[in-house]
């Protein structure tokens, strides 16, 4: 019996020596990733103020074929569909290819359909600060007459056109064409810029 006591007394002193060996090293590990997760956290956080970049207001834009600035004269699928960020037409066509007013405001159309009379929202600046105005859809409306564009043909039956206010522009037709203003969704560009 006494050498079971001893045994008995040995076993838990061995016992004691391991939980006491596990339970300091234990907090040790304990204590050293409690310090490695704050170092990480530091360093995360550094990182993370090198990686700051200050807003901006721009946007860097890869162009193909980059031929002109110019909507109305580029021959460039790509500079074409990027100068839309840009540019906007007097009308866009929604689902069902209806004409709706972007930088117009309304339009109306004389009784044998050969006169177009379009009210221009008085509200629209270009990016240089100048305002919109009639005169920019009459220079737009010279550069596609005068030059060969993807636009050319709409001008076909485009007897004249003039700016006679401010914000309002005339196109008279050679013939009347249902829903001809559903022809107008070209850029119409700044007369101090292009």
């Amino acid at each position: 019996m006494e050498n079971e006591m001893r045994r008995i007394k040995g076993l838990v002193a061995v016992l004691l020596a391991v939980c006491t060996v596990f339970s300091v090293t234990g907090c040790d590990t304990v204590e050293r990733i409690k310090e490695r997760i704050s170092q990480e956290t530091v360093d995360d956080e550094k990182v993370a103020d090198e990686n700051k970049t200050e807003v901006s207001n721009s946007i860097s834009v890869g162009l193909l074929d980059f031929d002109t600035f110019n909507p109305l004269l580029t021959k460039s699928e790509t500079v074409k569909e990027c100068m839309e960020f840009v540019y906007e037409p007097l009308f866009e066509l929604n689902e069902k290819l209806q004409a709706v007013p972007i930088l117009a405001e309304s339009y109306t159309v004389s009784p044998d359909g050969r006169t177009i009379d379009i009210t221009l929202k008085n509200n629209i600046q270009w990016q240089d600060g100048s305002n919109f105005n009639a005169y920019d859809v009459s220079y737009t409306f010279k550069q596609i007459r005068s030059s060969v564009t993807n636009y050319t043909s709409v001008f076909a039956n485009m007897a004249d056109y003039m700016a006679t206010g401010d914000y309002t522009f005339q196109i008279v037709l050679n013939y009347a064409v249902p829903n001809f203003v559903s022809l107008l969704t070209f850029p119409i560009v700044n007369i101090k810029v292009i």
